[in-house]
């Protein structure tokens, strides 16, 4: 967690042992990664602070200071707006303690800017600039291959050997690139396509080339690399841009482009050209749009259909494509009866029931809508997670028949009870104007469902399920705002963790000491879980405790309290520094 102070030490000397005290684990270990890759840059010290910037995905920028031998603070990723002590800090961290090394501590100092660079290179003569740039080229292949690309460039139609040879450089990947080399990866293959696209208006037809070439060489490579970043889609949507740019300016012939669009989206194990009959609509036209429907439509044919309790092993491969491939020409046509035929191929699970009666309703077919939703309610009778019966309830309200809402409803409670079933119940029954009766019926079958389950009876409950408790009925009184109710639960049944959490701070006011009693609870499972944060944690629950305990004239009973938990927990040094720190901290 990141913490503040305002007097931080004049000199700051961290330690590798500083810095993992102040951290998780996860953090450190990536942090160490950042270092590695010397990804911080020029860690400064002005008024006892350390200041960096640490390129990751993007340029964040860190503050970091001692206080009494703590390490604290700030950063502008995601994280470290959240208070957290990031990967990005304990990279400033390390990268200082090997300038302290290193002695290479200076103080502030005016950074050059680019403006400084352009200046000193319009001092140099043109054979020393060509010199510069050859010597550079000659030590950076990614550097001399665009260079090689842009000279390629001025006659692409004589070059596209040698463009294709610079692409493939870039895209290629011989090893395996992890989450840390994505990035530097990717902006190689930016570099090259940068300058693919600044060839567009001069030569489209290869850029058009080069981009299907591109394409080819995702595939390939995308298994090779760690995508966590998202670098590789980004790639993707560049070629997919420059692809469908260039084909306006071009204007390939129709036939042949609806071709080879079907082709590369049926045979990819990635989804190339994805929606291509609506993307290249302009471009297809009306023959090469006919020509891709035929091609589509020759495909589907073959496929197998598929009913209720039937199983389709190839639900997420070819035949899922030719579905959406079909889908998409006949939603360019607004057919509802052509894309209901489409849909209804695959009939295997309640999900795909849902989305044709959603899609009638899109069309304001209501009737349509519920009658679909009814055959899949006939078809998975079982408890349904798809939102197949919730879909159906509202049709029958739509339908004005609220009654059969509720039989639903009260079906998919029965099956799994839970807060948001209570909830939907509510809602479909108060518009019934029957909430009061079928309120008394829920909970009690709630309680019957409690008492069974403590003595292992039902199917759908498993070894591992967790132990029975008042927790659901503890939910649905605090929902309906009825906290002694809620109480008088957890007290008779007991309920979960976070509950009691809940419950101890809507009884703090009237009942402090049952809040106290919940936070004392707390503290030393915090205790034993031995890590700064959760040391933090438990000082939390301390001053809970403190402010609650003072206000029932209770502080030196608080104290006592206090000064056994300290004996007890000694040995946890930081904890003891984190209690000290606080006013009431010294007992």
């Amino acid at each position: 967690m990141t913490r503040t102070r305002n007097k931080p030490i004049a000199k700051p000397s961290f330690t590798p042992a500083i810095l993992r005290q102040a951290t998780i684990a996860k953090y450190y270990r990536r942090g160490e990664e950042y270092f590695e890759l010397e990804l911080v840059k020029s860690p400064q010290e002005k008024a006892g602070k350390i200041y960096a910037t640490v390129h990751g995905g993007r340029p964040y920028k860190t503050t970091l200071w001692l206080a009494d031998g703590v390490a604290y603070g700030q950063c502008t990723c995601p994280l470290g707006r959240d208070g957290e002590f990031c990967k990005h800090l304990v990279a400033t961290g390390l990268a200082w303690i090997e300038a302290q090394a290193s002695g290479d501590t200076r103080q502030e100092q005016k950074p050059i800017q680019p403006a400084d660079i352009k200046a000193w290179l319009q001092m140099q003569s043109p054979e020393k600039l060509v010199e510069t740039i050859m010597t550079q080229a000659m030590n950076d292949d990614e550097f001399y291959n665009v260079l090689k690309f842009r000279v390629a460039a001025e006659q692409p139609a004589a070059n596209t050997k040698e463009m294709r040879a610079v692409l493939r450089q870039a895209m290629t990947i011989r090893d395996f690139i992890s989450w840390r080399e994505s990035s530097a990866y990717s902006r190689g293959v930016d570099r090259v396509l940068g300058r693919v696209k600044a060839m567009l208006k001069k030569s489209p037809t290869e850029v058009m080339e080069l981009a299907e070439y591109g394409l080819e060489l995702w595939e390939k490579s995308i298994e090779s690399i760690d995508d966590s970043d998202g670098c590789m889609g980004m790639i993707l949507d560049d070629l997919h841009k420059l692809h469908l740019a260039a084909s306006l300016l071009v204007k390939p012939d129709p036939v042949a482009l609806a071709d080879r669009l079907f082709d590369r989206h049926v045979n990819s194990g990635w989804d190339i050209f994805h929606g291509a009959y609506e993307t290249y609509g302009s471009v297809l036209g009306k023959t090469g749009q006919a020509r891709y429907r035929e091609r589509v439509e020759s495909e589907w044919r073959k496929l197998p259909s598929y009913g209720p309790g039937t199983k389709n092993e190839d639900r997420y491969g070819r035949s899922s494509k030719i579905d959406r491939m079909m889908l998409d020409c006949a939603e360019a046509s607004g057919d509802l009866d052509r894309i209901i035929e489409i849909m209804s191929r695959d009939l295997s699970e309640s999900h795909h029931f849902l989305a044709i009666a959603r899609r009638c309703r899109t069309a304001k077919k209501h009737d349509l809508a519920r009658q679909w939703a009814e055959q899949g309610r006939k078809a998975f009778p079982a408890h349904d997670r798809t939102g197949l019966h919730d879909f159906l309830a509202e049709e029958y309200v739509h339908d004005k028949r609220p009654e059969d809402a509720v039989g639903v409803i009260w079906e998919t409670f029965q099956q799994s009870p839970s807060l948001d079933r209570y909830k939907a119940l509510a809602q479909y029954t108060v518009i019934a104007k029957a909430w009061p009766e079928w309120r008394e019926k829920a909970l009690a079958y709630i309680r019957k469902d409690i008492a069974e389950r403590k003595k292992g009876v039902g199917t759908r409950y498993y070894r591992w399920a967790p132990k029975p408790d008042h927790s659901l009925l503890v939910e649905i009184f605090f929902w309906e705002k009825d906290a002694d109710t809620a109480w008088d639960e957890a007290q008779n049944g007991s309920c979960s963790e976070l509950l009691w959490l809940q419950l101890a701070k809507t009884r703090e006011k009237d009942h402090p000491e049952d809040a106290i009693a919940i936070y004392r609870r707390q503290v030393e499972p915090h205790l034993e879980r031995k890590n700064n944060q959760s040391y933090q944690t438990a000082v939390d629950y301390l001053d809970k405790i403190h402010a609650l305990m003072t206000g029932m004239g209770k502080e030196a009973e608080f104290n006592q309290y206090l000064l056994a938990l300290k004996t007890d927990w000694k040995r946890l040094r930081n904890f003891i520094k984190y209690v000290e720190r606080k006013k009431w901290g010294k007992a």
